[in-house]
C-alpha cells in the first residue's frame, strides 16, 4: 500500500506541468489590438477613429447580447 502511494505521488509529480497565464502580447497576437468602444445609449456602441489626434470618423453598432435576446422598444412620446 505504501509503495503504491509513493508510486502515485511520483507519477503525479512527473506529469504535472507548470501552467502559465496569457500575457497581453499573447492576447493581442490572437485577437488583434484593443479598440476603444463607448456605450452611447442603451442599444448602441460607438467606435471612434482618429487622425492627427482628433476624431475623424465614428462608427455606430447595435449592442448584441445574444442571438435570441431582443431589446425592449422604449419610445419617448411628447
Amino acid at each position: 500500500m505504501r509503495i503504491l502511494l509513493l508510486f502515485s505521488l511520483f507519477v503525479l509529480a512527473v506529469h504535472v506541468s507548470p501552467a502559465s497565464a496569457q500575457t497581453p502580447s499573447d492576447i493581442e497576437r490572437a485577437y488583434g489590438k484593443p479598440v476603444a468602444v463607448y456605450s452611447v445609449s442603451e442599444n448602441i456602441w460607438m467606435t471612434p477613429e482618429y487622425a492627427d489626434g482628433q476624431v475623424c470618423m465614428m462608427r455606430l453598432y447595435p449592442k448584441r447580447i445574444g442571438p435570441s435576446l431582443r431589446y425592449i422598444n422604449c419610445e419617448s412620446r411628447i
